[in-house]
């Protein structure tokens, strides 16, 4: 069985705040450009991009489009086989709520969604 290195957090930070002078695909490119490649040389089976969104200045669908249109100008990026979204926005006060979805081509093609640490829903999976 060959040993795997799971070492090493591998997050991508976004937001708002680095838009001074950027526009969004910009700071997507170059969070991708300085994660990937670790995460790319990371011993494992499957390689996940986690990506986490804790304030709701930046729309999921704005920075997925980012990461499709930028997919190809990322050296390694075919070695990452899912991208997946953590959101952990406090929904109507709900700081327990937390969903997980992967997208693809604009859709969202898995969910999760958890409520005080239970499965509330799910799609795809």
């Amino acid at each position: 069985m060959e040993e795997r290195d799971f070492e090493g957090d591998v997050r991508i930070g976004i937001n708002a705040r680095q838009l001074r002078d950027d526009t969004v695909g910009a700071v997507v490119e170059k969070a991708l450009k300085t994660k990937v490649e670790k995460l790319a040389d990371t011993k494992a089976d499957k390689r996940i991009l986690l990506l986490e969104r804790d304030e709701s200045t930046l729309s999921e669908d704005l920075i997925a489009t980012e990461i499709e249109d930028k997919r190809h100008m990322i050296e390694k990026f075919d070695k990452i086989h899912e991208v997946w979204f953590a959101e952990t926005i406090p929904h109507f006060g709900a700081s327990n709520y937390k969903r997980f979805s992967m997208r693809r081509k604009g859709r969202t093609v898995k969910f999760l969604a958890f409520y005080k640490g239970r499965i509330h829903s799910r799609y795809g999976t």
